[in-house]
């Protein structure tokens, strides 16, 4: 088994949402619209982290920069 942690990329969105159907579909939760991931990668590519199992994303960190 390969895994990493890398910057997530916007080829990386099927896995990503799949990942995030998985796990939140037992809490009422959805997943993110490509739209949404597209924007935070286009505002701060650098904030968005992913875990990569044998070439799947399977989990993701994604943040946001805040100008006070």
């Amino acid at each position: 088994m390969h895994i990493q942690t890398r910057n997530l990329r916007k080829k990386d969105y099927p896995d990503l949402r799949e990942a995030m159907m998985e796990s939140y579909s037992g809490i009422g939760g959805d997943y993110w619209e490509k739209n949404l991931i597209d924007k935070l990668l286009n505002l701060f590519p650098e904030g968005q982290f992913c875990v990569e199992v044998d070439g799947n994303v399977v989990a993701c960190a994604l943040a946001i920069r805040v100008d006070y």
